[in-house]
């Protein structure tokens, strides 16, 4: 398998493959139960002074692959042995990858309320009209970074009642005002979600 230098300089760098390598050609993992080796190696990943964004975003360039290729190296597994191990050090690295992302998307929903409720609390009653909604909010919202179904769920609790609830400390604006107000947000929050879906469907 070819890699590229961008991903060996990466894998370098953040030194989480160097220490994959080291692990499977010169650790007889393979003498141990299944449970020691994955939790040595999911070891590998989870240290404090690792950071998981750097290792997901190294670890999703890694496929089964790279393992069967270092697995040979040893020079003494068989080539069942081998499809076993490769799919189990595969296995956990997804793990390690799909944990992370998740943690980076709670971070991320956590910020995107936070600059929200700001936005609400902050912002001059005249610039909360249709057209200022429709400049500043979207705005807020928008990701270009993220795909339809993290911004769907990003945006899922940005509803009425959280809207409202926000809307709760600010003695400015009447009941009859906030709710016309809402009616805009939730508007411009579904065309955020409109236009992410379209083009999540043009890109595929």
């Amino acid at each position: 398998m070819v890699v590229s230098n961008a991903l060996l300089q990466q894998r370098t760098q953040n030194n989480i493959w160097g220490k994959v390598e080291n692990y499977l050609l010169n650790t007889p993992f393979w003498k141990k139960r299944q449970e020691i080796v994955e939790k040595e190696f999911r070891a590998l990943f989870y240290h404090r002074n690792n950071n998981p964004d750097a290792i997901a975003e190294e670890l999703e360039n890694v496929n089964r692959l790279d393992f069967i290729r270092l697995l040979r190296q040893r020079g003494i597994l068989g080539q069942a042995r081998i499809l076993r191990f490769s799919q189990w050090f595969q296995e956990i690295c997804q793990e390690v990858v799909n944990a992370a992302n998740a943690a980076r998307e709670r971070r991320k929903a956590m910020n995107l309320i936070a600059k929200v409720q700001l936005y609400l609390v902050t912002t001059p009653k005249q610039e909360l009209s249709p057209e200022g909604i429709d400049r500043d909010f979207k705005k807020l919202l928008w990701d270009p970074k993220a795909n339809f179904s993290q911004l769907k769920n990003r945006l899922f609790q940005l509803n009425s009642f959280f809207f409202r609830r926000i809307f709760a400390v600010r003695e400015d604006i009447s009941d009859l005002e906030i709710s016309a107000i809402i009616t805009e947000l939730e508007m411009a929050r579904d065309r955020v979600l409109e236009e992410a879906q379209l083009t999540s469907q043009l890109a595929s």
